[in-house]
């Protein structure tokens, strides 16, 4: 693999056949950016760390005629043009693909030197599995609020960390000492947290992570179960988690974090009667997911919300109430929220490029 710098300024120019190419100030077209393993893009979960380069394909002249982005490598070689460039980039390794869109090349390279291939989590355990002809001498650490250890990886295979809880954000990074992957283990709640990567094996491992974290803008507590009556105080976070960035509804937490259940229900009445309540109040369906546990000889049910890709989401009324995460408390969404959350995204993209 060859990473190239693309640069304006090449101080008093140089020779190349017989012409002087002098500097010229521009700015670049270029964009660099390093991807752990695990990230989904464009529906496909990437299975190694990579590189994702985003280059100008088009060869641009100043001018006078003479090149103006000129693409120089520190520790390699230098190249007087675009197209030479990326004639050199996309020979060097099958691992490279390219594809042009909106007017500039995408080029992803994989680096399957080293890598974490899953994260496991129950008994009081965090096993981190590695793998990878590199990974040998390189630090493996779980940093946390809770908790900090690192050891030396000795050969591919698996690590152990013997950890009572875990803190709400929470990252394993290999290392040596550059970052050369990581996993960021959230409980903050949300659907946008699931990693088929990451493993829970005991569910209540990520509830009492979930309760003794608290009350934030991503997890709410409530003591009871919603009513016709009280559905308004109960779901009001559905809709706000949506037009947020999701989050995780407990029931059968009081505000204290004390277990108080479901009173006589079932897991199947319990999950029943709240997914029918939310698909009969909450417009339009964000996605969501609701799951009951036993903890503490208790019932606690679970919802967890989406980030929504139709705001804005509201409870059903004549006229709707809107909602919005502020803190640990759901309020309801000012115009400028609301009409925040209708604007149009960006015709610039996600990475302000064309």
């Amino acid at each position: 693999m060859i990473q190239l710098t693309m640069s304006g300024v090449l101080g008093s120019g140089f020779e190349l056949d017989g012409r002087t190419i002098l500097p010229v100030q521009r700015r670049p077209q270029a964009l660099r950016e390093w991807v752990p393993s695990g990230r989904r893009y464009g529906g496909v979960r990437l299975a190694y760390p990579a590189f994702r380069f985003a280059l100008d394909p088009e060869d641009t002249l100043d001018g006078a005629g003479q090149p103006s982005g000129l693409f120089v490598n520190r520790s390699g070689p230098s190249f007087a043009t675009r197209v030479m460039a990326l004639s050199a980039f996309f020979q060097h390794g099958s691992d490279a693909a390219w594809n042009q869109r909106s007017g500039s090349l995408t080029a992803w390279v994989a680096d399957s030197r080293a890598w974490i291939r899953h994260v496991s989590i129950g008994d009081g355990r965090v096993t981190v599995d590695l793998a990878g002809d590199e990974v040998s001498g390189l630090t493996i650490q779980l940093s946390s609020g809770l908790h900090e250890e690192s050891r030396t990886v000795e050969a591919p295979g698996a690590v152990t960390f013997t950890v009572a809880t875990l803190d709400r954000e929470t990252l394993v990074l290999l290392t040596d000492p550059i970052v050369r992957d990581l996993r960021s283990i959230s409980t903050m709640g949300g659907l946008r947290s699931e990693d088929d990567t990451v493993s829970w094996h005991e569910p209540d491992v990520r509830l009492d992570a979930l309760r003794f974290g608290g009350e934030s803008e991503f997890v709410e507590f409530k003591s009871v179960m919603p009513t016709s009556k009280s559905k308004v105080g109960v779901l009001k976070a559905i809709p706000a988690f949506a037009n947020g960035q999701g989050g995780t509804l407990l029931i059968g937490i009081d505000d204290d974090n004390s277990v108080v259940g479901l009173g006589d229900l079932t897991t199947d009445e319990a999950q029943d009667r709240l997914t029918r309540m939310i698909h009969d109040s909450v417009v339009p369906i964000p996605a969501f997911r609701v799951e009951c546990v036993e903890l503490d000889g208790l019932l606690v049910a679970i919802v967890e919300v989406g980030p929504g890709a139709h705001k804005p989401y509201a409870l059903s009324g004549n006229p709707p109430a809107f909602f919005a995460r502020h803190g640990s408390n759901s309020f309801p969404a000012t115009r400028e929220e609301i009409l925040a959350w209708t604007a149009p995204p960006s015709p610039l993209g996600l990475y302000g490029m064309r």
